[in-house]
């Protein structure tokens, strides 16, 4: 049985149709193994407000065949406008199953496995003096004998392709997790060192998207730039590379072109891993007619991701996402810039936004202003203690920059990693020295966070920390788009969901005497969690995988630099200050203050609302007073503050 899937214009629904196999042809199973199957599973309608992005199409079911070959049909993504245009053969996608598992065997399990032998049978002394991930076994098989294990990992990412170094990527700021000699061989290779292609590529590639007319306004721009390109690429990544320019007007600017090829790479990935989603899915639990052994939407968080990677392709979507960014955070400009804390004394609090020149980008080509410093975890065992309090400062000024984008503006860069994050020296605002202030300076993932999950998330954090209260954060997960109405709606799933929860906040969270905040343990929550995804119908929604990676990222950027750092103890007084002036004017959130401050019968709990307010005072540095009073310079910090009696 086969499906499509047509939009009803009268009606504004999106309606599941069948039709034969032969109508749509062989070589088109690969993208309906991962599309329309899914769809008629679902046995119901689509609505528009679903955002399910698909094509409106009027045809009829005669035409489908010769539709499917000249257009892109379907696009299941959320926020993207990409649709698929290649990668359809099932072919392709067992072209692309081959050369992975050819990859992992000869290049990953081969080697590793032949060291793990040779290190097991190695005297016990001179083994403890050996770290795995940098033995050279001396193993060759694609001309690689002479390199580390954590180098082959790496190598190998690479050559998998985009798709593989996004892994890699989030891995290598958790030496907490991973251990960190592979940690900082990936942060070496995949964030800014990966193997460059020729210049000559590079040029064409420039001139053909920029110079389609020798006598257009900016043709002398783009001469400009060819004539003072760098020799060699600065920086070369897993979708393009970086080179510096000169630009009269701007100064010195940063063109980035992408890889050829590789979008064709990435196709070919998400219909791989989209087939291998529907199969994961399609499996039945043992014993159990009709039931899925496992109830989480793997096809959903494949979809998400990989229309991230897609995004990141478009390079004027990324100028776009640079300019609505710059518009919030930039400093002296932006408008939500007073959420973030001054790096120094008196200084704007704004971050350093490269500015776009959008006469000189296009889909394949990105030109911006050049920002000069250097990564946030560059530090070592001989970093001076200033450098290291200045690189944490603006560390935890990027974790409260990403908890604003989740909790307030609900625009969020998502992919915060080592080699996107910069500091960056800029004259004070006396003009007297240099400071070092945050820089973000790749926005190829951006993305938006409902109203209804901000603020979701906002009293999850409340009553996790103040009140200990696991049960509330399980009845939360509805708000926060997690656990599907079916799961909320049953009290038995509920109270099982809420004990297993508890069991997973038991092993990740510590508690001190001496600490009114416990201590978050990533490692564990990342495993406790995955633990519960299968049990429980887990979706996983756009701003998921995003919050968990760019939040996971920061932390693990921030224990490199200080291992006893706590992300808790910036997340729970941010949180605070918006569940006491709820700005959005959240039910959700007046709801939670009143259960956190208030007796049972609705009157308040003096002592409760004071330790709240000290909370607050102490965590933020914010005196009661001013605190006090800027909540209620809030049109609902006033309303609420009437209802309870404050």
């Amino acid at each position: 049985l086969n499906v499509m899937i047509k939009y009803d214009a009268k009606m504004d629904v999106f309606r599941v149709d069948s039709y034969s196999l032969r109508d749509i042809g062989l070589s088109n199973i690969g993208l309906f193994l991962s599309d329309a199957t899914r769809a008629i599973m679902c046995n119901k309608n689509f609505t528009a407000e679903q955002q399910i992005t698909v094509e409106r199409s009027k045809r009829t079911m005669m035409g489908l065949q010769q539709k499917m070959l000249d257009d892109s049909p379907i696009t299941f993504s959320q926020y993207s406008d990409y649709s698929n245009e290649s990668a359809r053969d099932i072919e392709v996608i067992f072209k692309r199953f081959w050369e992975i598992f050819g990859v992992v065997g000869k290049d990953l399990m081969i080697p590793l496995g032949y060291s793990f032998l040779v290190l097991a049978l190695t005297d016990e002394a001179e083994r403890s003096e050996i770290s795995f991930w940098d033995h050279q076994s001396g193993y060759s098989v694609s001309n690689s004998k002479n390199v580390t294990n954590a180098e082959r990992v790496s190598l190998a990412l690479e050559a998998l392709g985009p798709t593989f170094v996004k892994f890699g990527q989030a891995l290598s700021s958790r030496g907490d997790i991973i251990g960190t000699e592979l940690s900082n061989t990936l942060s070496s290779i995949l964030q800014d060192n990966m193997s460059r292609f020729g210049n000559d590529i590079a040029i064409n590639v420039i001139l053909e998207e920029l110079l389609n007319d020798e006598e257009a306004p900016h043709s002398a721009d783009v001469y400009e730039i060819i004539s003072s390109l760098s020799s060699e690429p600065v920086a070369a990544a897993s979708v393009g590379q970086v080179y510096k320019a000169y630009l009269s007007g701007y100064g010195y600017v940063a063109i980035k072109v992408k890889r050829p090829g590789i979008r064709d790479i990435v196709e070919a990935d998400a219909q791989l891993l989209r087939v291998l989603a529907n199969i994961a899915e399609a499996i039945p639990e043992p014993g159990i007619d009709g039931k899925k052994l496992v109830k989480t939407e793997l096809v959903n968080g494949v979809n998400e991701f990989m229309t991230r990677l897609f995004e990141e392709m478009d390079y004027e979507r990324e100028m776009r996402n640079a300019i609505k960014f710059a518009g919030l955070y930039e400093h002296n400009v932006g408008t939500a810039r007073y959420s973030l804390p001054e790096p120094f004394f008196g200084e704007d609090p704004g971050v350093i936004v490269p500015k776009m020149i959008p006469s000189l980008c296009s889909e394949n080509v990105l030109t911006m202003t050049w920002v000069e410093g250097k990564k946030l975890t560059d530090v070592s065992d001989s970093s001076s203690i200033r450098e290291r309090e200045e690189n944490m400062r603006l560390l935890v000024q990027g974790i409260q920059c990403t908890l604003s984008q989740i909790l307030e503006t609900g625009v969020m860069h998502a992919d915060p990693h080592g080699g996107n994050l910069l500091k960056a020296f800029v004259p004070s605002k006396d003009g007297r020295n240099e400071i070092g202030r945050l820089a973000y300076i790749d926005f190829g993932i951006l993305a938006d966070i409902p109203m209804q999950v901000r603020d979701g998330l906002v009293c999850a954090v409340s009553y996790l920390i103040f009140q200990r209260n696991i049960g509330a954060v399980a009845a939360l997960f509805g708000e926060l788009l997690l656990i599907p109405a079916e799961v909320m709606n049953d009290q038995e799933k509920l109270n099982e969901f809420s004990r297993a929860l508890e069991e997973v906040a038991d092993e990740v969270l510590e508690y001190s005497d001496d600490e009114q905040i416990p201590s978050l343990q990533f490692d564990r929550l990342l495993f406790g969690l995955a633990g519960l995804i299968p049990r429980f119908q887990f979706q996983l929604p756009p701003y998921f995988l995003n919050n968990a990676r760019a939040l996971g990222t920061l932390e693990g950027m921030a224990k490199a630099i200080d291992p006893r750092f706590n992300i808790l103890t910036v997340v729970y007084p941010f949180a605070l200050q918006r569940l006491l002036k709820n700005p959005s004017g959240s039910k959700i959130v007046d709801k939670t203050l009143k259960n956190l401050v208030c007796n049972g019968d609705g009157t308040l709990n003096r002592t409760k609302a004071s330790q709240l307010l000290q909370d607050a005072s102490s965590l933020t540095g914010i005196k009661r007073r001013h605190l006090i009073r800027d909540v209620l310079m809030t049109k609902n910090g006033r309303k609420i503050a009437k209802e309870i009696g404050w």
